[in-house]
C-alpha cells in the first residue's frame, strides 16, 4: 500500500450502517493515496464484529481503533479525534463525521494540490444539508463569503485565497465545516488537536487556534460533502439552549486564551458577546433576571451590541 497522502480520521459509536457509507463515499475519491483511520468510542461487541466482517472483504486502506483500549483512555469526539490524529501517517488530515458522505470525488485531490502550493494553509470547501434525502440548505457559506472571494487563484476555478481578517469577516456570522476541510498534520499538532475539554463546539474553538498559525486561508467555492442531519442518536445528547450558548461562550473564550491574531481575537470577542447576549434574553424569558443581568454585562463588556443593551435593561426591568 502506498504512503497515504490525506487521513481521514472518523469517529463514530454504534452506528456500523452510516459509518460504512461514509467510507464507500470516501473511497470514490480520485485521490487513491489515502487512508480511513476509524475510531470506535464505545461500540458494543455485536458493532465491533461487523468492522471485522467488513475488513475480511474490505478496502486495505481502511483501519479500526477503539477508544477504550488507548493509553490513556480517549472517551468523546475530541479525544477520539485526537486518538486519530496519533495514529494518521499521512501529511494532511480530515476529521470526518460518521454519518455524512464526500460527493465531490476531486475533492481531496484538489485539496492536495493547493497545500502543496500553499504550505501550513487553512483549506475548506462548502457543503449542502441533507435531511431525510431532501436538500435543506445548498453551499451554506456562500450567502456571506463575499469577503473570501476576491482573489481567485486559477482563472475557471473556484478557489481563492483570502486574509486573516477577511475570514474573520465571514468567520463571524459562518464558520467552515470540518467534513469540507482538508489541514496540514503538522499544524494541527502544533495546536495540539482538539480541546479534550469540550464536548460541544470543539470545532469552533479549533478553528481560531489552527487559523492562528496557518500561513494563509483558501476557500473552494464548490459543494464537496453531503451533510446529514436527519434526526438520528449522538455520540452525546445535545444540550439544553441556554446551556448550549454557554459552551459556545467558554469555547470561544478558551480559544483566545492562545490565538494572537488581532483579526481572530476581534471575531471571536463578537461571537461570544451575540452568544451572551442570547443566553441572557432566554433567561429573561424564563424570568430569571438576576441571571440575564450578568449575562447581558458579560457581554457588553466583550462587545456593545443592541441585544446585550436590550436584555440588559430587561433584566433591571424584572
Amino acid at each position: 500500500m502506498a504512503e497515504p497522502l490525506v487521513s481521514i480520521v472518523i469517529a463514530t459509536r454504534e452506528r456500523p450502517e452510516l459509518l460504512q457509507r461514509a467510507i464507500r463515499s470516501i473511497l470514490r475519491q480520485t485521490l487513491r493515496e489515502i487512508e480511513i483511520v476509524v475510531v470506535d468510542d464505545g461500540s458494543s461487541q455485536e458493532t465491533r464484529a461487523q468492522y471485522e466482517r467488513s475488513m475480511e472483504d474490505g478496502d486495505e486502506r481502511v483501519s479500526y481503533h477503539f477508544a477504550n483500549e488507548a493509553t490513556p483512555q480517549a472517551r468523546g469526539v475530541c479525544p477520539a479525534r485526537n486518538l486519530g490524529l496519533r495514529r494518521a501517517r499521512a501529511p494532511y488530515v480530515v476529521f470526518f463525521d460518521d454519518d455524512d458522505e464526500m460527493t465531490t470525488t476531486d475533492h481531496l485531490e484538489v485539496a492536495v494540490e493547493h497545500h502543496r502550493r500553499r504550505p501550513k494553509c487553512l483549506y475548506f470547501a462548502d457543503l449542502r444539508m441533507v435531511k431525510n434525502g431532501q436538500t435543506v440548505l445548498d453551499a451554506g457559506l456562500r450567502p456571506v463569503d463575499e469577503p473570501m472571494t476576491k482573489r481567485q487563484l486559477e482563472p475557471g476555478k473556484p478557489v481563492y485565497e483570502a486574509t486573516l481578517e477577511e475570514f474573520g469577516k465571514v468567520f463571524t456570522r459562518r464558520y467552515p465545516h470540518l467534513n469540507a476541510t482538508v489541514l496540514d498534520v503538522g499544524l494541527t499538532k502544533e495546536i495540539g488537536g482538539f480541546a479534550e475539554t469540550l464536548i460541544f463546539c470543539e470545532d469552533l474553538n479549533f478553528f481560531l487556534r489552527y487559523a492562528d498559525v496557518a500561513s494563509t486561508v483558501l476557500y473552494r467555492r464548490e459543494t464537496v460533502v453531503d451533510f446529514d442531519a436527519t434526526p438520528r442518536p449522538r455520540m452525546f445528547d445535545a444540550p439544553a439552549p441556554v446551556l448550549r450558548d454557554l459552551m459556545i461562550s467558554m469555547a470561544l473564550s478558551k480559544a483566545r486564551t492562545s490565538i494572537r491574531n488581532r483579526h481572530l481575537l476581534r471575531s471571536s470577542a463578537a461571537i461570544e458577546a451575540h452568544m451572551l447576549a442570547e443566553a441572557a434574553e432566554k433567561l429573561n424569558d424564563a424570568g430569571n433576571g438576576i441571571a440575564a443581568r450578568y449575562l447581558a454585562l458579560q457581554s457588553l463588556i466583550l462587545r456593545v451590541t443592541r441585544n446585550g443593551l436590550r436584555q440588559g435593561w430587561r433584566s433591571l426591568l424584572s
